[in-house]
């Protein structure tokens, strides 16, 4: 089970780095989303005017009964989707930032627990990181969650740990 724990664990500075990443992209997201609504906002509120204006142009006669009808669902129609799309801008863009920060902050828990020797939370804390795990002689075989499979099997960044002589 340590042997598990210590694949899928974080050094504490890789940790910290990439907690400062994430809060980088938390705040690009931001601005991103506030730039999107307000640029939404402005096309929604020119279409509210076009429906305020959208009687008088029936009672003045320039617009029959049908055409009337006809821009109102169409106006009223794009003003829904505005809102839905104000309303997707500002859950999307972030939404991959929580589920990242909060597998950060368990996978470098998971090397201090290794060090403070509480094998108590290790099974809790495997159950978080894999599934269909499988005791075959002296081997636990198991498979990573989502999320945790690059840790686990090494990814593409196996060789950024810190090696002996280097200077991290």
């Amino acid at each position: 089970m340590k042997t598990i724990v210590e694949r899928v664990s974080l050094p504490e500075s890789w940790a910290e780095n990439m907690l400062r990443e994430l809060d980088k992209e938390s705040a690009k997201a931001k601005t991103t989303s506030q730039a999107t609504v307000r640029c939404l906002g402005g096309e929604k509120s020119k279409i509210e005017k076009k429906l305020e204006e959208l009687p008088d142009l029936r009672l003045e006669g320039a617009l029959d009964t049908a055409e009337y009808l006809q821009k109102k669902n169409t106006l009223v129609s794009r003003k829904l989707e505005i809102g839905q799309k104000v309303r997707d801008s500002e859950r999307r863009g972030g939404e991959w930032l929580e589920p990242m920060r909060d597998l950060v902050l368990k996978a470098r828990q998971a090397k201090t627990m290794l060090s403070n020797g509480k094998a108590e939370e290790l099974p809790t804390f495997l159950r978080n990181v894999g599934s269909n795990f499988l005791l075959k002689g002296n081997t636990l075989q198991w498979e990573a969650k989502r999320g945790w499979r690059v840790l686990a099997h090494g990814g593409p960044f196996a060789t950024w740990w810190p090696r002996p002589g280097s200077n991290w």
